[in-house]
């Protein structure tokens, strides 16, 4: 699993910089898609997997976009940022 995340990575990482809208919403999607895909991985001896990928790769793409997508000194400036 690790390494398919980071083979994805300079795939990832310039779609996240350039349009995060797409990059999260497609990963929620397969997030969303995740118990049925997880059936078609193989397992051993007919059991699924003990883990589910499709559900990891949601929290690898919320740690790309929160260090491709910094927050403004605009917000920290902000009312809502001294709450």
């Amino acid at each position: 699993m690790y390494s398919v995340f980071a083979l994805a990575v300079p795939v990832i990482v310039p779609l996240a910089q350039r349009k995060p809208i797409i990059a999260m919403f497609g990963s929620l999607l397969l997030w969303l898609a995740s118990m049925p895909l997880l059936q078609l991985l193989p397992g051993i001896y007919g059991e699924t997997w003990s883990f589910n990928p499709f559900a990891w790769q949601l929290m690898f793409m919320t740690g790309i976009l929160v260090r491709t997508q910094p927050i403004s000194d605009e917000f920290h400036a902000g009312k809502l940022a001294a709450g």
